[in-house]
C-alpha cells in the first residue's frame, strides 16, 4: 500500500491497534478532536502507538513512543454536540516510524512506512497452527472451525492480544514482522503460563474471534 508522506499519531498508553482487528475511540482532547477532524478530511489514516516502558500520557503531554505501532483506517465515526467524536479505527497494518517531524499542528505527526511481514525461516503453519490449539482451552468444534479460517499471521495476533502479560510484552512481539519468529515469542509465553499452572482460555462467543 502507498502511505502519504505524513501519518498522524494517537499515543495512548497500553493500546496495541493490530491488522485486522477494530478499536473503538471516544476522542475528546481538542488536539485528537483535530486529528481526527484533519484525517477525515484527507486520507483517513492516523497510527496507534505506545509510549515506552516508563512513560505514560497521563504524565507526559509528549511521551517517547515505540518505534512500531498500528496504522488504522477510520470506519463508523460519529460527531457529538459536546464536540467530541466516536469512531471505529480499523488496523490495517504495521508501521515502523522513520522520524517524528518538527510540530505544526496540536498532534504529532511522523515519516513511516508500512512494516510488511515476512519469514526469518521455514515454519508448517497448518503444524503450528494445531500446536497453538494444544495449549488453548475452551474453544468448541464451531469455534476452532472460524479460527481456522483466519490467516495464520492474523491468528498470532488475536492470540497475543489475549494472552495475560504486560502491554508492553505484547508490545515488543507485535512489533516483530517475522511471522515465524512472533510464533516463537507467544509459544514461549505459552510455556510460561503452564509453567505457573495456567492455561489461556477462549470462552464461548468470545469477541477476539471476530
Amino acid at each position: 500500500m502507498t502511505l502519504p508522506n505524513v501519518i498522524p499519531i494517537f499515543p495512548l498508553d497500553g493500546v496495541i491497534l493490530v491488522p485486522g482487528a477494530r478499536l473503538a475511540l471516544h476522542v475528546f482532547e481538542p488536539r485528537y478532536r483535530e486529528l481526527v477532524e484533519d484525517a477525515l478530511e484527507g486520507s483517513g489514516l492516523f497510527a496507534m502507538v505506545m509510549p515506552l516502558a516508563g512513560h505514560s500520557t497521563q504524565s507526559e503531554p509528549e511521551p517517547p513512543i515505540h518505534p512500531v505501532g498500528g496504522l488504522g483506517r477510520i470506519g463508523n465515526h460519529r460527531r457529538n454536540d459536546d464536540g467530541t467524536l466516536d469512531l471505529v479505527l480499523e488496523g490495517i497494518a504495521r508501521l515502523r516510524l522513520i522520524s517524528e517531524l518538527p510540530k505544526k499542528k496540536a498532534y504529532r505527526e511522523v515519516m513511516a512506512e508500512v512494516l510488511h511481514e515476512t519469514q526469518y525461516g521455514r515454519l508448517d503453519e497448518r503444524e503450528a497452527t494445531e500446536q497453538l490449539f494444544d495449549r488453548l482451552q475452551g474453544l468448541s468444534d464451531k469455534e476452532k472451525a472460524v479460527v481456522k479460517q483466519l490467516p495464520f499471521a492474523r491468528l498470532l495476533d488475536v492470540l497475543l492480544m489475549r494472552l495475560p502479560c504486560s502491554a508492553q510484552e505484547k508490545q515488543c512481539i507485535f512489533s516483530i514482522p517475522e511471522v515465524d519468529l512472533r510464533y516463537g515469542q507467544i509459544l514461549s509465553l505459552f510455556d510460561r503460563l503452564e509453567g505457573r499452572g495456567q492455561r489461556l482460555q477462549f470462552r464461548p462467543g468470545d469477541p477476539r474471534l471476530n
